[in-house]
């Protein structure tokens, strides 16, 4: 029997694809926010990895934070 690895052990190891994390670049790019206002503010408004010195963002978690967050109601 061959074992494989879970999608979060996938996504640790940088996976390509649909469940690669994201840099603090990349995240800057989808908020289109300056990576500076990244780094000020990720600790309290999103769910992050430390991988080492690393910063990385799971890009689902994200997207989620972001629609319970901001929701508006009409």
């Amino acid at each position: 029997m061959t074992r494989t690895p879970g999608t979060a052990t996938q996504k640790l190891r940088g996976a390509s694809g649909p469940d690669e994390l994201w840099t603090v670049e990349d995240l800057s790019g989808f908020l289109k926010k300056p990576t500076s206002w990244v780094y000020e503010n990720y600790r309290e408004l999103f769910p992050y990895y430390r991988m080492g010195q690393a910063v990385r963002f799971d890009p689902e978690e994200i997207r989620a934070v972001l629609r319970q967050r901001y929701r508006f109601e009409k």
